[in-house]
């Protein structure tokens, strides 16, 4: 079967993409881009990135299927929500998509993935979760814009 993945993600100077179970930063016009790219499309996510949305925002991101990839969550009570257990339910599933995180989806899904788009953080947030480091030999950078702090960087599959 064709995949079509891709990965939205922020990380800082040591590619750290969550502290305490939050980001610890607020770039508006990150979360713009991020809304932008990824509306009336999948999202995959799992259960922390799942807790910490409902926690920031009250309720799952909208105009988006959000499927969570979870052991622990018996059922989900909302609407455009689909609960599965494994990466290869994910994958039989949904064979297109975005994946949010956190760092083991990342990881379970990085040879499935043909782009990834970063918001790279010029700081460091002493993060506990990382974003996996990737072999730069198969990727190559087809668009980069510097900000003020951080740059937006999308890399794509040789």
């Amino acid at each position: 079967m064709k995949y079509d993945y891709k990965i939205m993600v922020a990380y800082d100077s040591k590619r750290g993409i969550g502290k305490n179970n939050t980001i610890p930063w607020n770039i508006p016009e990150d979360l713009k881009r991020l809304k932008e790219y990824t509306l009336n499309q999948t999202i995959v996510m799992a259960t922390k990135t799942f807790d910490s949305i409902i926690k920031d925002f009250g309720k799952p991101l909208p105009k988006r299927l959000n499927v969570v990839v979870s052991r622990s969550i018996e059922k989900i009570d909302y609407e455009n929500c689909d609960l599965l257990r494994t990466t290869e339910e994910v994958l039989e599933k949904y064979p297109k998509a975005w994946i949010f995180g956190g760092s083991y989806l990342y990881n379970e899904f990085m040879p499935y993935v043909n782009q990834i788009y970063a918001t790279e953080i010029e700081k460091d947030y002493e993060c506990q979760v990382f974003f996996p480091k990737v072999n730069m030999e198969e990727w190559k950078i087809t668009e980069e814009e510097q900000k003020d702090g951080y740059k937006f960087v999308t890399y794509s599959r040789i």
